[in-house]
């Protein structure tokens, strides 16, 4: 999903084709591609209107899922 974010429009057959070859079906890849690019959107509008991040990640990497809730640790 690194290249729908990073470089869409490299996107070709047979990066597609890896996809199918590793067991995905035509409807997972569609939703993955929706999800990453939607994710990379709303990222690009938070940053423009600089939005500030809630520090999640920074959360999780010091206090693991159960600080969020999300699972025993």
């Amino acid at each position: 999903m690194r290249k729908v974010n990073g470089s869409s429009h490299e996107i070709d057959k047979a990066d597609v084709d890896l996809l199918y070859d590793a067991g995905w079906s035509q409807l997972q890849i569609a939703e993955a591609v929706h999800v990453a690019a939607l994710f990379s959107t709303f990222n690009r509008v938070a940053n423009a209107f600089g939005l500030q991040s809630q520090g999640l990640l920074a959360l999780f990497e010091s206090q693991g899922k159960a600080a969020l809730g999300i699972g025993p640790e």
